[in-house]
């Protein structure tokens, strides 16, 4: 996937696995995307909250996340519009790309929180789940059973900015 962030290009733009490949990508400290992640995690409070939390947290500087941008012009050029992700021609604001952030932070704590609850638990497949967007990129993905444990990234949700998805064990 290496054009995926070039106008033009015909897949999508890979998606962070983890909380450490989000670190790198937003160029934030690890110690700080630990924070944030600790405050996702823990926190019951409303998101709007949570995105002004992590706002306060951020020293009120909003950090460039050229994925996102990369997403945007993607998703733009194929006239991709759904639920969570409106592309405009211009860049998403400071708030939606703060919010963006968050979303996703709390999507990959829930992701890395899923896989090590289903290994603690002995759960090998789980079924990947949509929360009832009419997405193009998640359909692609709806109702695919993967293996909880050692599939590739690509396979397992969140599959772009804002995604919504997530994993449920499969029981047969």
């Amino acid at each position: 996937m290496k054009d995926a962030g070039r106008v033009g290009a015909r897949t999508p733009p890979p998606m962070p696995s983890g909380l450490d490949e989000l670190a790198g990508s937003v160029l934030l400290p690890r110690e700080l995307v630990e924070q944030l992640r600790s405050l996702v995690t823990a926190s019951e409070v409303p998101f709007s909250d949570l995105v002004d939390l992590t706002l306060e947290r951020l020293g009120g500087v909003i950090p460039p996340w050229p994925l996102l941008d990369a997403w945007n012009r993607w998703c733009f050029e194929r006239r991709l519009d759904f639920f969570v992700w409106h592309p405009g021609a211009q860049a998403p604001s400071d708030r939606q790309r703060l919010e963006v952030l968050v979303h996703t932070l709390v999507a990959l704590a829930v992701k890395e929180r899923s896989a090590a609850t289903y290994a603690r638990s002995r759960v090998s497949d789980a079924e990947v789940v949509m929360a009832g967007d009419d997405c193009p990129i998640c359909s692609e993905h709806r109702h695919h059973v993967v293996s909880a444990t050692g599939t590739a990234a690509d396979a397992l949700p969140p599959f772009h900015p804002g995604c919504r998805c997530r994993l449920v064990p499969h029981l047969v």
